[in-house]
């Protein structure tokens, strides 16, 4: 039924394609997990279990998924082709620096998608640039690949050597293999609001085990110490959202989600509370 047009991109779990629905006329991003996966039982149910997560969110900012199936040995799922570009290629890989305010608004709109998903039990569990789609048509971030996404009923993470997520932007909770909520997507959020607003990522060693280790014990380069520009509000809310302990975060992504609006509407006594607070 699907035609392939061309290559799109790589995730965790699988190649993905712009391909035809011949049926139905219209374009997909078509993803299928690799022939190593195949005859694996752990990653097949994996990647249903991703499709299922997926095709269950229904909200503006979250990539939607219409259907998930085997065709001769192949796992598929299809979803929405969005044309545009991921916030990593939007914001950070450019030369200019970034306005503040554009990334705040994008940065919000996945904090809404992330509450909705939080809402209907789901931690996605890797939350960076890479899997934020800015739609060519309206600039509108959506949220992909919830290729790692978890139950809340279910959360209990595997030790060092078989971290499920991308490092760099993990929680010091999750790199612990601690039971974890949804308090990892607002850190994470928070580190990718760091590296847009700044160009660095908030943690980077190549060594693992060192780069694990900053995450628990180091405090990120200040952010306004690289980029002085950037309001003291944007930065106290990047502050609290990557606390190192999760109750000195923001208890939701719906929190961050309210100062960002407050920040957006340039309420002054804002930065005030949040810096307060940390």
């Amino acid at each position: 039924e699907y035609r392939i047009v061309h290559p799109l991109g790589e995730g965790a779990m699988g190649k993905v394609y712009v391909a035809e629905q011949e049926s139905l006329g219209r374009r997909v991003a078509l993803k299928i997990l690799p022939d190593d996966f195949a005859h694996d039982a752990q990653a097949v149910e994996r990647f249903g279990r991703e499709a299922k997560a997926a095709a269950a969110m229904q909200h503006p900012n979250i990539v939607q998924v219409y259907g998930f199936g085997q065709d001769d040995g192949y796992y598929y799922y299809t979803m929405e082709y969005v044309p545009g570009s991921s916030l990593r290629d939007k914001v950070i890989n450019v030369e200019a620096a970034p306005d503040e305010r554009a990334v705040a608004k994008y940065i919000l709109q996945v904090a809404l998608a992330l509450e909705y998903a939080h809402g209907q039990g789901v931690i996605h569990r890797d939350i960076k640039a890479d899997n934020i789609i800015i739609r060519a048509k309206d600039d509108q971030a959506l949220v992909a690949d919830f290729g790692l996404s978890r139950s809340e009923q279910s959360r209990t993470i595997t030790q060092v050597g078989a971290l499920m997520g991308t490092p760099n932007y993990m929680a010091p909770e999750q790199t612990l293999g601690r039971k974890i909520d949804h308090r990892i997507d607002v850190y994470a959020l928070g580190a990718t609001l760091y590296e847009c607003l700044t160009g660095e990522l908030p943690f980077f060693h190549l060594e693992l085990r060192q780069l694990l280790r900053m995450i628990k014990h180091q405090e990120p380069r200040p952010l306004r110490e690289l980029r002085p520009d950037v309001s003291a509000d944007l930065d106290a809310i990047c502050r609290m959202a990557m606390a190192k302990r999760p109750e000195d975060r923001y208890p939701s992504a719906d929190a961050m989600a309210q100062d960002l609006i407050r920040y957006m509407r340039g309420d002054v006594a804002m930065a005030r509370r949040v810096l307060a607070d940390l």
